[in-house]
């Protein structure tokens, strides 16, 4: 029996436990047809749809989600690296494509780095990225129990303490001047997802799919809000898709979370709902 023949056979049998609600043995089938095929789309389709029925709604079920439309990006930008754990979760979704991580924090540059040999076929800029290369910028640097998470040209409303640095920005389209079109571009900067992306439209417009933090309240001081960069995706071609990673403050307010665009040019929006 061919290798080919054992895939569907496997993919028949994932399909049949997710029809008895049997979603354990249907993930564990999965994960080693994964293993032995990673990146298969067949398989991220469905974990996709276990993610949908149990209520799963996290980074990782939003990416199988993208898999399953037939999203296979050939090179993944991550700005906002921190230290590396979305680019982590990217390769095990899509583990034949190049990654970019960038990251403004030059402290994070040794993680980064050593994370970028781990993955293979990854790498690092540190750069703090803005609409207008060579400008003179603060950034603020919360100091948290969690680290130095919350790094941003915006402030955080928050009751940690901070320091600035004074940095100088750099275009996005110039830090990836003649590179291949990045396919998935992913951007956690804490309120200035929009600063990056106008500095990078042409980088933007070779996008099939675009992942954006958005905040429904005044999570960082004067960055704009989640209604304001669905507008600014939408002018520019891109539709919003889905929503993953709610983030809920007190009394369970939900005030930020991970969107999901994909380009209206690409092949990927579902025509139809069933």
């Amino acid at each position: 029996m061919t290798q080919r023949l054992t895939l569907d056979e496997a993919l028949a049998r994932a399909g049949r436990e997710i029809e008895r609600a049997d979603y354990d043995r249907a993930d564990a089938t999965l994960r080693a047809i994964l293993a032995a095929a990673p990146g298969l789309p067949q398989a991220l389709a469905l974990m996709g749809r276990i993610s949908l029925i149990e209520g799963r709604n996290d980074m990782a079920a939003g990416l199988r989600r993208l898999a399953g439309l037939g999203l296979a990006p050939a090179h993944i930008l991550d700005i906002g690296a921190y230290e590396g754990w979305w680019a982590g979760l990217a390769r095990s979704i899509f583990p034949q494509a190049h990654i970019l991580m960038i990251e403004a924090q030059e402290s994070k540059g040794a993680i980064l780095e050593a994370e970028a040999a781990r993955l293979g076929n990854a790498h690092l800029r540190v750069a703090l990225l803005g609409p207008e290369s060579g400008r003179p910028v603060r950034l603020h640097i919360p100091d948290t129990p969690y680290g130095s998470t919350g790094t941003s040209l915006y402030p955080e409303r928050s009751d940690f303490a901070r320091r600035t640095e004074e940095r100088v920005q750099t275009r996005l389209d110039d830090l990836v001047k003649g590179e291949p079109p990045y396919d998935l571009i992913k951007l956690d900067v804490q309120g200035a997802e929009r600063d990056v992306l106008e500095g990078g439209p042409n980088t933007l417009a070779t996008a099939k799919a675009v992942i954006v933090e958005v905040s429904m309240l005044a999570y960082n001081q004067g960055a704009p809000l989640m209604a304001e960069i669905v507008r600014y995706l939408d002018e520019r071609g891109f539709q919003m898709l889905d929503f993953v990673d709610p983030r809920r403050g007190k009394g369970g307010i939900l005030y930020q979370a991970d969107a999901i665009f994909l380009s209206r040019a690409s092949a990927l929006v579902p025509d139809r709902v069933w």
